[in-house]
């Protein structure tokens, strides 16, 4: 998909603009972590540090914990 605003909508770079967009969909859930990095254009850990600089807390609920308990009985 691609976004075209013009240059006078918003006073960031389409970098910054992106990361932000990125943020605030992973923040509300509607994205996975993987999905808001590639938005942002970013590697996944990338993105992973910089929500820590912001202190914005990992999407984990009780199913991803369900799964990690269970793949690590699977090793």
């Amino acid at each position: 998909m691609k976004i075209d605003l013009p240059d006078n909508i918003i006073n960031l770079e389409q970098d910054k603009f992106l990361f932000e967009l990125a943020v605030v969909l992973y923040t509300q859930a509607k994205i996975s972590m993987g999905k808001a990095a590639k938005i942002a254009g970013m590697p996944y850990v990338e993105f992973q540090f910089r929500l820590a600089e912001l202190k914005i807390p990992l999407n984990y609920n009780e199913e991803m914990l369900k799964n990690d308990f269970g793949a690590e009985a699977v090793l």
